[in-house]
């Protein structure tokens, strides 16, 4: 499978996706060297898959932050602009405690 550590080990450079709506989105994206890492990032937005994580919520304000943008200031408007980006997110330690 794919491991983000070696991906990342190597110095790969990435910065902040454009917005979702922009609409010279792609052609920006398109201009980004194969190897940066802000490809991934893209292909997983526009692929709405489901995003898996356990334990995950500094993980995800990492991503956010550094994909993203500034980290929003309540948890509340967090979690609405990560589901605007990503739809489909599961917490596996979540699921095990709630036992769903």
């Amino acid at each position: 499978g794919f491991d983000f550590n070696a991906y990342f080990e190597h110095g790969h450079t990435y910065a902040r996706l454009p917005p979702a709506d922009d609409p010279d989105a792609a052609a920006k994206l398109q201009r980004l060297p194969p190897s940066h890492a802000s490809r991934v990032f893209a292909a997983l937005r526009a692929a709405q898959v489901p995003i898996v994580v356990h334990n995950g919520l500094l993980d995800l304000l990492h991503l956010y932050d550094k994909f993203l943008g500034d980290i929003p200031e309540t948890q509340a408007a967090f979690g609405e602009a990560w589901a605007a980006q990503f739809p489909m997110l599961f917490d596996t330690r979540l699921i095990a405690q709630e036992g769903r």
